[in-house]
Parts: structure tokens; sequence; C-alpha cells
């Protein structure tokens, strides 16, 4: 078999050359099929990352505005409540002032003596104590002192008539420290509208009978009764009654 000639060499040289950039082609173009399928891929799931991500902060800032419009919300019921609130409770203090002025009145009635012995008498029994004191008003002083006899008088014969024998109070007018005087208008000084305040042992007990004492009592008493007056009664719970079982 003779030798290949120059010209058939150069010719399967030719055709393997050929062959290597084919392969060569098919080869980069399977690489650039795979690498646009992974891109698309990766791009693909990159869109749906950020739809996702989107999405999460559409609805995040959603129930942000939704919790944000219920403190919203909220703040303005609590500041009507507490609106409501100070307007009544500034009608409650304003009906309280209004009160005290016509207490202030009281001990320029001609029977406000008559009321000064029975609240010393009813101080006394409250402390039932042999020596007490009693403390006035400035203004007040010439009447109770013209009451303490009476008082105790009266004290003596009730609680007598309870025990079974004498009692006997000795009841001294504190001269030293007085009561505050009488309130005057638009003034915050301590202000007292009458009645006294009986003491014993050193103070150690106190039997506070003054008109402004006795309203606070009351007051505090009739609050309920006040508000419902003033602002209407809250309606009461409806109660589900079960339904009677029938016997056959």
């Amino acid at each position: 078999m003779s030798g290949m000639s120059q010209k058939d060499a150069d010719r399967q040289i030719e055709q393997m050359i050929a062959f290597i950039k084919q392969e060569a082609k098919e080869k980069a173009e399977e690489i650039m099929v795979k690498t646009e399928s992974a891109c698309n891929a990766e791009k693909l799931n990159l869109d749906m990352q950020l739809t996702r991500q989107i999405a999460e902060e559409a609805e995040k800032r959603k129930k942000n505005r939704t919790i944000q419009k219920k403190i919203e919300r909220s703040k303005l019921v609590n500041g009507s409540r507490l609106a409501t609130m100070k307007d009544r409770d500034d009608k409650m203090r304003t009906l309280k002032r209004e009160t005290l002025t016509r207490l202030a009145e009281i001990p320029k009635h001609e029977k406000y003596p008559e009321l000064i012995r029975l609240l010393i008498t009813e101080s006394l029994m409250t402390l039932n104590e042999k020596v007490v004191f009693v403390q006035c008003r400035k203004e007040d002083e010439g009447i109770v002192n013209a009451q303490i006899g009476p008082a105790v008088a009266c004290f003596s014969e009730i609680m007598s008539k309870a025990a079974g024998k004498p009692i006997a109070v000795k009841l001294t007018l504190d001269t030293e420290e007085y009561l505050p005087p009488a309130p005057v208008a638009d003034s915050e000084l301590a202000s007292c509208c009458g009645g006294v305040v009986l003491y014993a042992k050193g103070r150690s007990i106190i039997c506070r009978n003054t008109l402004d004492s006795r309203l606070d009592i009351a007051f505090d008493a009739l609050t309920p009764q006040l508000r419902g007056l003033l602002f209407g009664f809250r309606a009461p719970p409806v109660s589900v009654s079960k339904p009677e079982e029938h016997k056959h």
C-alpha cells in the first residue's frame, strides 16, 4: 500500500479541524443554552423572591397601617373618654363648691347655735371620753362657748340613762388654735363653713364634726346617685335566662 499523498493528508487534517470546530461550536452552543437556562431560572427565582418580598412588605405596611389606625382610634376614644371624665369631675367639683357656698350661709341662720349644741353632743357621744377639748372658728367662739354647758348636760342625760348611772365629762374650749375662717370667693386658702372639732388624749382621738367634713362624708356616699342624676344611670346588664326544662 502506497503512502498517503500530501494532498490527502492536508484534506484529512482539514476534516479533523472542521470536526473539532464543529464540536467546539456545538459545545459552546450547549454551554450557552445551559447558561441562558440557568440565568433565566435564577432571574425567575429572583423575580419570585422580589415579588414575594414586595408582597410581604405591602402586607406589613398594610398591617402597620391597620395597627396605627387602631392606635389612633383608641387614642381618640380614650381621649374622648378622658375628656368626658374630666368634664364630669369638673362638674362634680363645681357642684361641691356650690354646696359649700350654701353651707357657708348656715352660721347666719338663727338656729345655728342649736346646731352647734347638737354637733357637740354627737361628738361627745362618739368620743365617750371624760376630758375633751372643743375647737371652732374664731367667729364662732361666742356661740360655741355658750353651747358647751347645754351640750354637756344633754350628753350626760343621754349617757346616764343608757348606763344607769351619772356620766360626767369636762369639756374645754380650745382658745389657742382655731379652725380656718369662712371661705372667701376666689381664694385657695384653707376655710371652714362652720361646726366643731372635738379631741381628747392629746389629739390622739379626734372627732371632726364640721359642716365641711359632713359634706365630704355625704358627698362620697351619694356620688353614684349624684353622677346618675347629672349624667344618667347605666342600664343594668341584661341577664339571659335559661329555658325551662319540660318534663313529660
